[in-house]
């Protein structure tokens, strides 16, 4: 059975409408390699390796409940139930939680909740590990989102983030980016502020998702009551200039998995300001003040 929150109409008319008739080519993502799009692809399987990564390097009994909050088709939550955890799928689309629930066996410590990011009904400090990968660029409002995540998440417990970046390399060095696409994101924002309605009506494939710099990250989460314990670069690529794609395949995911390994070393480390997204890892903080 999954537990069913009402959820906000102009939330509907965009994340969840978006990827509800996307559902089964955002699965496919992970589930087929090759083909169109082999990139994003390998980028995807990288920022899952890395999350993973990031839960196993915690010390044994540290996380017992976990939350995949905008689990989406449950690559990660299947992971998780894996790994042992009692975990939670939480997504604002059904068709996508359909999916999930056909990818993992009925348990009792697997569990389903259809629910807005912004408004979890669970109970205060309910998870040790909360985990919300490729979700908060799509929000209208990420802080909310971040906020309810400090609420979920225990004292001692760990938050995984990933955000794309505004500064990635790739853009910095392919003028159609800046030029056209930046355009047309900016062209279509104030659309939004002077049509009723048109906030609806963004197109997530184009470039109103938003991105992020690393500094700005770092202030959403003081301001959520999060403080950043670990930031993992994720990727590099593919290069191209204008719309031809200059250096073929796989070579440029030998070219990734060099700059993100160099971007782990000291003295290299700035590379991770230029990375096609970022894994982080978070903490509650619990230094008493208050966070609004």
């Amino acid at each position: 059975m999954t537990e069913v929150l009402k959820i906000d109409p102009v939330r509907e008319n965009t994340v969840e409408k978006y990827f509800s008739r996307r559902s089964e080519y955002w699965d496919s993502l992970y589930s087929d390699p090759e083909g169109p799009e082999a990139f994003t692809k390998y980028e995807l399987k990288r920022r899952k390796e890395l999350v993973f990564d990031l839960i196993g390097n915690r010390p044994d009994g540290d996380i017992k409940t976990a939350l995949d909050l905008g689990c989406g088709a449950g690559q990660y939550m299947a992971h998780l139930a894996q790994m042992g955890f009692d975990c939670c799928g939480a997504d604002i689309s059904e068709e996508m939680l359909q999916i999930a629930r056909e990818k993992i066996p009925v348990s009792p410590s697997v569990k389903w909740i259809r629910s807005d990011c912004r408004s979890v009904p669970m109970e205060d400090h309910f998870f040790d590990l909360v985990l919300c990968a490729g979700v908060l660029e799509y929000l209208p409002d990420d802080l909310q989102a971040m906020q309810e995540i400090r609420r979920l998440v225990t004292p001692g417990g760990s938050v995984i983030l990933t955000f794309p970046n505004l500064y990635k390399l790739r853009n910095l060095l392919n003028p159609y980016y800046y030029l056209v696409r930046l355009w047309t994101y900016l062209f279509v924002r104030k659309s939004s502020q002077t049509l009723p309605g048109a906030a609806a009506q963004f197109d997530f494939c184009k470039s109103t998702v938003r991105r992020y710099s690393l500094r700005k990250v770092y202030r959403l989460a003081a301001a959520a009551g999060l403080r950043v314990a670990e930031v993992r670069g994720c990727c590099f690529g593919p290069f191209s200039l204008w719309k031809k794609q200059m250096v073929p395949l796989r070579r440029t995911i030998r070219i990734s998995a060099a700059l993100e390994a160099l971007s782990r070393r000291r003295g290299f480390r700035f590379l991770r300001f230029f990375a096609n997204r970022w894994v982080l890892l978070l903490q509650p903080d619990c230094s008493g003040r208050e966070h609004h």
